[in-house]
């Protein structure tokens, strides 16, 4: 098994600040999950990390990122973090409803469970955060959450 430690989902949630999607799809098993609280199922493969992080930076341009507190034990890391950024683009929800552009301001904190391959990539991304609460910044009707 790869070795999994801090330094590498420093790198990691560094290439998402820099908006480098690309780059973080090299990190990824082809036939990964990807889960955050607006799907209703976990997303499979490569692609669906792209478009679930490709239309978050977009609708976002100057969202980041901040580790508060990292731990790593065997193939599994936990992230927990604070996120903030600008609406300044179309959010597109899992469920397919478009919410315009807000121009609202967002900060928010959360936590990341990444599952390693005996090669050291990711099979499983699972973003844990309060959608009620990011909804309400954005002005997101609770029935669009559904």
């Amino acid at each position: 098994m790869s070795a999994i430690d801090v330094k590498k989902v420093e790198t990691i949630l560094g290439l998402i600040n820099t908006h480098e999607v690309e780059q973080l799809l090299n990190h990824y098993e082809e036939e990964c999950t990807f889960q955050n609280p607006f799907m209703d199922q976990p997303k499979k493969g490569k692609q669906a990390v792209k478009e679930a992080v490709g239309s978050l930076l977009s609708s976002f341009p100057d969202l980041r990122f901040a580790a508060k507190a990292v731990a790593v034990t065997g193939n599994t890391a936990a992230i927990h973090w604070s996120a903030s950024g600008t609406g300044q683009g179309e959010l597109s929800l899992p469920n397919g409803t478009k919410v315009p552009v807000s121009n609202k301001k967002l900060s928010y904190d959360g936590a990341t469970f990444l599952t390693f391959s005996d090669r050291g990539l990711i099979l499983q991304h699972r973003v844990i955060f309060d959608s009620a609460s990011v909804g309400r910044q954005l002005g997101i009707p609770p029935a669009w959450l559904s």
